[in-house]
């Protein structure tokens, strides 16, 4: 009997340690960046900052809701088109990408080393974003005031 508890309690012991040692840290790690600080120079902010701008222009579409798209111009300028079956509600709006080398006047929040942000205005309001990943073909932007994550795939 004592064997048998003590298998359970070795059992026990080493799930429990799996587990606090695998789950540490994953929920930052889908937001913050994978560049080490260390690694992290003016330089390699300045040139994430045109990546990001360059890679933005375009017309993206929702993955969460079709009938979304959002368009960023390369003159900073954005129209976001929502299909509402009756036509098109359309937002005008202002877009800039900053990081903690080149700050935003208005973000309030914390910076991160080597994260680009995104400021998106229509003139009244201000939204803001990581900017979690952005290639040729995807999108994801972490919305800091709702907490969610925005998918887009690039139409064009």
């Amino acid at each position: 009997m004592r064997t048998l508890i003590t298998i359970i309690l070795i059992a026990l012991s080493g799930f429990v340690g799996y587990y606090i040692g695998n789950n540490q840290g994953y929920e930052k790690a889908v937001f913050d960046s994978t560049t080490p600080k260390e690694q992290v120079s003016s330089q390699n902010q300045d040139e994430t900052l045109q990546s990001a701008r360059t890679a933005l222009v375009g017309n993206w579409r929702s993955n969460d809701d079709a009938r979304f798209t959002r368009e960023f111009k390369a003159d900073e300028t954005a129209i976001d088109l929502y299909d509402n079956g009756d036509g098109f509600d359309k937002t005008a709006l202002s877009w800039s990408v900053f990081n903690s080398g080149s700050t935003d006047a208005g973000y309030t929040g914390e910076y991160q080393d080597g994260v680009a942000y995104l400021h998106m205005s229509n003139g009244k309001n201000d939204l803001y974003f990581k900017i979690i990943k952005v290639t040729s073909e995807e999108l994801s932007l972490f919305r800091i005031s709702e907490g969610d994550i925005l998918l887009f795939k690039k139409i064009k």
